[in-house]
């Protein structure tokens, strides 16, 4: 348009001015105009100005392809092959313990979750904590997620709970809050994407809350809008501390899946917002490079072990961590031997070290692998690890008492008799079992070891549903009406 009315004032002014003097009105007009007028126009004025337009135009072109990339973001550029053996491996492992009280069960998970690659669109997440994104770190087997929630402004929804990462609000000591960061609600809404897709599954989720006041009513219209059916609630009146003693199965069979916790900023924060989420202290802090050394860290009476790692390089920096102070492969095995319930991973899938693999105590490399038919019972192998075969093989049998004793039987049988012979040989003060942690994995090849037995059955079994292994813990008569309390396994 601008083109345009420029170039046709230029020719009425030269048709009115110089045309009568320089040429015959009848005779070359048009090329004499071309050359004296249009073409002049054209270089002096049309194509600066253009240009000048561009300069403008152009970055604003940037800003609305960075603005579509939010929406585009977490396209799962980064996933893992959830069929390797490794992660389908780890995801059954993290139900062993569900009918473990919360106080010795375990979370491994990543740290600063929401702060991952997937979600860079070039002015957010520049020092990323992760290449995968919430949903692609749940589907690798992490059962926890760490979310840093502030207040700021976005680009799309003005001001809003952010997920980002700084010190506290206003500071930017080691990082800001793009308006380009993801919202709280596009995180939640994900994450319940994968609670969907995975419904006998529990998740623990650190809110590092930087809410304050009415900011908390946002965060509860975000949670009714995403999980909030999902979420195990507190009981009672004010800031309630985790719940040590309830199970995961109790918590998936009243139809929950999430725990929510804020430590101490949530028994600051609005009574309702308390009705939400877990506070207080719920852990006692320890470091991996004392753990491999093992030097473990005792947490008090009712609290958590916690590990977690930061690979940033703000976290290099500015707060002077270091590369010992990172967990490699070698390390979970250290972490899991001083007992620890709560672990956060950078760079999951694309460290240094492959700790998903260094995280598996149970099943033995490529198990269970239904190698031939009917292999659907579980044994404890040579080396401690849990091998799938045929539940008609002969073997002794693992027998554990309510103080996490283990006794391996001198009488051996067929996997269906395991609960009566560990009955038999022990006046009944023991009962078929299967580990569901690496503590007492290691109870039970001490034991097998002082009984000079290399492999015994386990009270596990998939042969009532292929694949979805099951911890049989109980049952009245093999014949008719089973008793079964069960581990949800996958």
């Amino acid at each position: 348009m601008i083109k345009r009315t420029l170039v046709s004032s230029a020719i009425l002014m030269g048709l009115l001015t110089s045309i009568p003097v320089q040429a015959d009105i009848f005779g070359d007009i048009g090329g004499w105009v071309d050359d004296n007028i249009i073409d002049p126009i054209e270089d002096e004025i049309i194509e600066p100005i253009e240009e000048a337009v561009d300069e403008v135009l152009d970055p604003v072109d940037d800003v609305v392809e960075l603005v579509g990339n939010i929406g585009n973001a977490g396209i799962h550029d980064y996933k893992l092959d959830t069929d390797a053996w490794r992660i389908k491996a780890l995801r059954l492992q993290n139900r062993l313990d569900h009918a473990l009280p919360l106080n010795d069960a375990l979370f491994i998970g990543t740290h600063n979750s929401f702060n991952a690659t997937d979600y860079s669109n070039g002015t957010s997440y520049i020092d990323p904590n992760h290449r995968l994104s919430l949903y692609d770190q749940l589907n690798a087997g992490m059962v926890s997620l760490e979310l840093d929630v502030h207040y700021d402004f976005n680009v799309r929804t003005g001001m809003d709970l952010m997920l980002c990462h700084r010190k506290e609000k206003g500071e930017i000591s080691d990082g800001a809050c793009s308006v380009f960061d993801r919202t709280f609600k596009q995180g939640l809404t994900e994450i319940n994407n994968w609670l969907a897709d995975n419904p006998n599954d529990v998740i623990f989720i650190y809110i590092e809350d930087f809410m304050e006041g009415g900011e908390y009513n946002k965060a509860i219209s975000y949670l009714n809008q995403t999980i909030g059916d999902k979420v195990y609630r507190p009981q009672g009146e004010g800031c309630q501390n985790l719940p040590m003693d309830v199970s995961k199965s109790a918590i998936l069979n009243q139809g929950k899946q999430v725990l929510l916790f804020g430590q101490g900023q949530t028994c600051q924060a609005s009574s309702e917002w308390q009705t939400w989420a877990f506070g207080g202290t719920a852990w006692d802090g320890g470091k991996a490079k004392d753990a491999r050394q093992g030097a473990c860290k005792v947490p008090a009476d009712g609290r958590w072990l916690r590990y977690f790692e930061d690979r940033t390089i703000a976290a290099s920096l500015l707060a002077g961590r270091d590369d010992s102070e990172n967990i490699t492969a070698d390390d979970m095995q250290s972490l899991l031997a001083c007992g620890a319930n709560f672990i956060g991973l950078d760079m999951l899938g694309y460290a240094d070290s492959d700790r998903i693999t260094g995280a598996i105590w149970s099943w033995n490399k490529g198990e269970p692998n239904v190698y031939g038919d009917g292999e659907d019972c579980a044994e404890s192998h040579s080396n401690g690890r849990f091998n799938d075969l045929s539940c008609e093989s002969i073997r002794t049998f693992a027998c554990k008492n309510d103080n996490d004793e283990w006794y391996v039987t001198t009488g051996t049988g067929q996997w269906s008799e395991g609960k009566a012979i560990c009955a038999a040989e022990t006046d009944g003060k023991y009962t078929f079992a299967t580990p569901q942690t690496y503590i007492q994995n290691q109870g039970l090849i001490q034991a097998k070891q002082a009984a000079g037995e290399s492999r015994v059955w386990l009270a596990y079994t998939d042969q009532y549903s292929e694949g979805n292994w099951k911890i049989k813990t109980q049952v009245k008569d093999p014949f008719a009406n089973f008793d079964w309390d069960w581990s949800d396994i996958w």
